[in-house]
Parts: structure tokens; sequence; C-alpha cells
């Protein structure tokens, strides 16, 4: 197993669906991307939850998200996706995705897969913001 951390700017669901291809990737997010998502997701009721997600993570610490349809820089059409998402004691990490699921695929964690963490760098967008005023 490798642990593996990609940091970026922008979109963290970009990089996920980019990166989502490999099955045995785990998915840790820092507060930063979780906040992104957050923006443009809501909270969603369990029962509210397609039964091929919700069925399939666990119960504890877990709280399921529906994020708005997008389209990337690249033009990428990116549908509404539910995210199972789990918080998880790690300090720097502190949400971990257990499931993903959209129109285009179903995506369940594995235990034992690769770690990949997320990390959002917000530097460059606060220097930009910065100047625009």
């Amino acid at each position: 197993m490798k642990n593996q951390v990609i940091e970026f700017r922008g979109n963290p669901m970009e990089v996920i669906n980019n990166t989502f291809r490999n099955s045995n990737i785990i998915f840790n997010l820092d507060e930063a991307s979780m906040e992104e998502i957050k923006s443009y997701s809501h909270i969603v009721e369990r029962n509210q939850v397609p039964a091929l997600l919700k069925d399939q993570v666990p119960t504890s610490k877990v709280f399921f998200l529906l994020t708005d349809e997008s389209i990337s820089l690249e033009e990428l059409n990116y549908p509404e996706t539910y995210l199972a998402i789990a918080t998880t004691n790690n300090e720097e990490y502190p949400y971990k995705i257990l499931g993903k699921y959209s129109p285009r695929e179903l995506y369940i964690t594995r235990k034992d897969g690769e770690n990949v963490f997320l990390q959002m760098n917000q530097s460059k967008l606060k220097l930009l913001k910065k100047n625009s005023n």
C-alpha cells in the first residue's frame, strides 16, 4: 500500500473523478477540500440515497452529500453525484470518501486500498482574490 498526497487548486471533484479509475484508491480529504465540495452540494438523508450506495457503507460517522451537476474547465460534464463521507480521527485529513454514486458509476472504497490524501492549495486563489480588489 502506497500513500500519496495530491496537492491541487480548483475543484476536488475533478481530481477525484480523474483519479477514481483505480478501484483500490481510498480518498482522504483535508478541511479545505471538504468545504469546497460542500459549497456546491447539500446534505441528504440516508433514505434519499440510492440503495446501491447506502446499503454498502457503514452507518456510524457517515453522512451523505449530493453534488450539483457541473462542467469542468475541460468542458467535461459531471452529473449529480452522491458521496458517502466518513469523519476520521486524522486532524490533517478529517474526511474519507467511503463511496460514490452517479448515473455513470458506483464506487465503494476498499479497506485495503491505496490512500490518496487530497490537499487543496488555496494560497494562489486567495492571492488572486486579494489582487482583484
